[in-house]
């Protein structure tokens, strides 16, 4: 519970949007000792490795868990090769299914596939959005983010609109940068992204 107070506490808001994300500096806190006190005393117990593949490849995936309130899925999705570079999940089989396949499309999850676990699947295909507010560098690359993603922009102000698009000015947070220079006068903010969205 300690650890959901710390997440849950940790989520910023999108000013673009409703959506909230989950810095990835937080995720650097998810620690094997963390992980341990967050489970039940029969998984600490049967399953000590647990944690350490928590902390090696499933920080996000534990992360989406304990913000769903659904931390014993984790012993079930681990043993079926969950790991984060499988999100985002989506639904293989339309809007009331519950297996759950990869981004990649070439791997199905299966836990979540039980009578009456249509909330739960819900619950953590909304919640992984949060963890998953991607990392911009100065390359420009091109890249389709889907709706539900935030953006993570914790300042944003709209300086220019026209006929089909709108030009806002944002800081990107730290966390979430590779190759911008910090400023030394707001390090805590890095150097001011332009964003052009086209209507439609």
């Amino acid at each position: 519970m300690a650890l959901y107070t710390e997440l849950y506490g940790s989520l910023l808001q999108c000013p673009l949007g409703s959506q909230q994300f989950l810095p990835r500096n937080v995720l650097d806190k998810i620690t094997r000792e963390k992980v341990q006190a967050e489970l039940p005393w029969k998984e600490r117990f049967c399953r000590r490795s647990l944690p350490d593949k928590v902390v090696l490849r499933a920080k996000k995936v534990f992360a989406i868990l304990v913000l769903a309130g659904n931390l014993p899925a984790i012993t079930r999705l681990l043993e079926e090769g969950l790991t984060d570079e499988h999100l985002p999940l989506s639904r293989q089989g339309g809007d009331t299914s519950n297996i759950l396949v990869s981004a990649c499309k070439t791997k199905t999850f299966r836990s979540f596939d039980l009578p009456r676990n249509e909330a739960k699947v819900t619950n953590f295909l909304d919640k992984q959005w949060t963890v998953l507010a991607p990392v911009l560098d100065t390359t420009g690359k091109y890249f389709i983010l889907d709706q539900k993603c935030a953006l993570p922009f914790p300042v944003v102000e709209e300086v220019g609109s026209g006929h089909s698009s709108t030009v806002y000015k944002s800081t990107l947070h730290p966390a979430h940068q590779h190759g911008f220079k910090v400023r030394p006068k707001f390090p805590e903010l890095q150097d001011v992204v332009m964003l052009i969205f086209k209507a439609g």
